[in-house]
């Protein structure tokens, strides 16, 4: 994606002065909140200029965009099946896509993120602690039932087993939480 550029092709340093300011031109259009994205910026020096005073010729300039989070009003239900419990929870939601954290689900926050056909993804996350196993993450898919405002998940939970990813009781939980009205 050409989401930056610099204002400016020439970047010009002023005599004995290793840093100078640049403008950057990004389209945000072209950057939505599931991207992360990096941008390789190449520094050419003349025969008389060291390139850094670490020798690098580039540096890589890392974007994401970060949500705004609001809280609902009203409390949303968490069910699991890996806990065997169903509890209310605060649910916060992103202002400017359909992003929720389900706070204290387990232990810890739960991220879910829904595209723009209701599809579900949860990214590998911290989720709880385990007293043998030490911290415990989750990682799934779903999807938004939207008549019943609630969004089902299939969610995996690993733990590190000397250096390799092992699955908590070889299985997926159906866990869902409801999205509140307000």
């Amino acid at each position: 994606r050409d989401f930056i550029s610099l204002e400016d092709e020439v970047v010009t340093f002023k005599e004995g002065q290793n840093c100078t300011n640049i403008k950057l031109k990004i389209d945000l259009s072209k950057l939505d909140y599931l991207t992360k994205a990096k941008a390789n910026i190449v520094i050419g020096a003349g025969e008389s200029t060291a390139l850094s005073t670490f020798g690098k010729s580039s540096l890589v300039l890392s974007l994401s965009r970060k949500p705004t989070w609001v809280e609902f009003e009203e409390k949303g239900i968490y069910t699991s099946q890996f806990l065997g419990t169903s509890k209310e929870v605060t649910i916060l939601k992103a202002e400017e896509a359909p992003f929720y954290i389900i706070k204290d689900c387990y232990v810890k926050n739960i991220r879910v993120d829904l595209d723009k056909n209701g599809i579900a993804t949860i990214e590998q996350q911290r989720a709880f602690l385990h007293a043998e196993y030490g911290t415990g993450y989750a990682i799934g898919t779903g999807y938004l039932d939207a008549d019943q405002k609630t969004v089902i998940m299939q969610i995996q939970f690993l733990v590190d087993l000397n250096g390799q990813w092992g699955i908590v009781s070889g299985t997926a939980f159906e866990e869902s939480f409801t999205i509140p009205e307000r």
